[in-house]
């Protein structure tokens, strides 16, 4: 049985973008709080049902069952992070990030590939 590293670094702050006309949209922000306990916020009105469900139900993991929670915490936050086949949204760790800033790996600075072609 393989068992995590105690040193594994903990997101603390992970925004969901989705795909617009030509450009990513910042929708939800979960945050890791000092009490170890996962927020939910929606932004820019969008009800960004993804997140609203993961945050609810939980997050399905091929490591983990039952699902992983909110209420878990550190581990609902690297859930957040392990590869998902989205096409249609992207998700993106900005622990280093403040809130409402986009980070350096921001889908707000890539342009769709076919953006501009006819």
């Amino acid at each position: 049985m393989i068992t995590a590293s105690p040193a594994r670094r903990v997101p603390t702050f992970v925004s969901i973008y989705e795909r617009g006309l030509n450009q990513w949209y910042r929708v939800a922000e979960f945050r890791l709080n000092a009490q170890g306990s996962v927020e939910l916020r929606l932004c820019n009105g969008s009800p960004c049902p993804l997140a609203v469900h993961w945050y609810r139900e939980g997050i399905e993991t091929p490591a983990t069952e039952p699902l992983v929670t909110a209420a878990d915490g550190p581990a609902f936050m690297r859930a957040l992070l392990r590869p998902f086949a989205l096409s249609y949204c992207r998700i993106v760790d900005e622990s280093s990030t403040p809130a409402g800033q986009p980070g350096s790996g921001s889908p707000q600075q890539w342009r769709h590939p076919h953006a501009g072609t006819p």
